[in-house]
């Protein structure tokens, strides 16, 4: 006998690394938000400065709804806090006691209880200019610090591009980039010592495309418009508990000031990021059971996640019947054992994770 996780050659209908809902059905939709209008008890809207060090104030008149769309709005203007201003955990003093040239806006979930572990999906379309560095990401604070960025449009197109901050003002809209951050036995008041960052290909983020990550307590799938395109193992246990959505900019410095012009783009102009619609799936889990081998009859097959699943054995064989699709999830593992067969013609997706509610 031998225990796998077991991919049929090329005639089955896989999708590298992962499966999104929109063709696996152990997925059911837990919530959602079409933007039709702003729901105050699905997010907050923020008046704070995030990172203290960029140039944008993000205020609550600059998040708005409109078309069936979340719309954040990055303005060039200047805007001081007013004297009561709370300082944000970002250590935002120099916000409070100053003058920003830039305003935008962020929104942060507030269905935190439910969002741990799953798949989270955004439809969006981000603009193309000098210093725009707009973001769909996780987070949770203290004491974990964990960051999961679902993609942050960090101008530059290389990692020393984004690490000097006076390469290159403007991103790439044919590259998308990823992270995840961590502390991972940071030193105490530390955090963010450990990144992942990576830069992908995407066509054209100025267009409408579907950015998700699967989220499990082994693996971390990102996705571009059904497409898996990283996988990493969730080493750190990932435990976020936000989504948040900002447009923010770049810090800029002597280099680069605010009238800057770089190829042809003035620096920081007013734009805006929309989102579509932002979904949560989780998976259908039925985490003690585990189907018979042998007489194992596929017309009363479930989509949801067993503790294990055994097809076949020594004495008798399998066929997968034909021109159907089937979708095999399972927490242990995943047994073929003896003959099994899947006619051409036939789907069939096998997976292994570790259960999880």
């Amino acid at each position: 006998m031998k225990r796998l996780i077991f991919f049929i050659p090329i005639f089955l209908f896989i999708k590298a690394n992962g499966q999104t809902p929109i063709n696996d059905p152990h997925w059911t939709l837990i919530w959602e938000d079409q933007f039709n209008s702003f729901d105050d008890t699905k997010w907050r809207k923020t008046n704070n400065c995030d990172h203290g060090g960029e140039p944008q104030l993000y205020l609550e008149q600059n998040v708005s709804t409109a078309n069936g769309n979340l719309i954040l709005t990055l303005k060039r203007e200047d805007y001081s806090c007013p004297p009561n201003a709370p300082v944000n955990v970002w250590e935002c003093g120099s916000c409070v006691t100053g003058t920003k040239k830039y305003t935008s806006g962020m929104v942060i979930s507030q269905v935190s209880d439910q969002v741990k572990y799953g798949y989270i999906e955004a439809k969006i379309k981000l603009p193309y200019g000098a210093g725009y560095w707009p973001a769909f990401w996780t987070w949770v604070g203290t004491p974990d610090y964990q960051e999961i960025d679902i993609f942050e449009m960090i101008p530059g197109t290389t990692d020393a591009c984004v690490i000097s901050g006076t390469t290159n003002l403007y991103h790439n809209k044919n590259v998308t980039t990823s992270n995840m951050h961590y502390c991972g036995g940071c030193l105490p008041g530390t955090f963010f010592c450990i990144s992942k960052y990576k830069t992908s290909y995407i066509n054209d983020y100025t267009q409408w495309h579907k950015y998700a990550i699967e989220w499990s307590p082994s693996k971390i799938i990102w996705y571009i418009d059904d497409y898996p395109y990283r996988v990493e193992a969730n080493d750190n246990k990932f435990d976020f508990t936000n989504i948040i959505f900002n447009f923010a900019l770049n810090n800029h410095d002597a280099a680069f000031p605010p009238n800057f012009n770089y190829g042809g783009l003035a620096y920081g102009q007013n734009a805006e990021m929309l989102v579509d619609y932002v979904k949560y799936y989780k998976l259908n889990n039925s985490c003690n059971e585990t189907p018979p081998s042998c007489s194992y009859n596929f017309g009363n097959h479930t989509n949801t996640v067993k503790q294990s699943i055994v097809l076949g054995n020594n004495s008798c064989s399998i066929s997968v019947p034909s021109n159907q699709p089937y979708f095999f999830r399972a927490s242990e593992g995943i047994l073929i054992n003896g003959d099994f067969t899947v006619p051409i013609g036939s789907e069939i997706y096998l997976d292994v994770n570790p259960c999880y509610e």
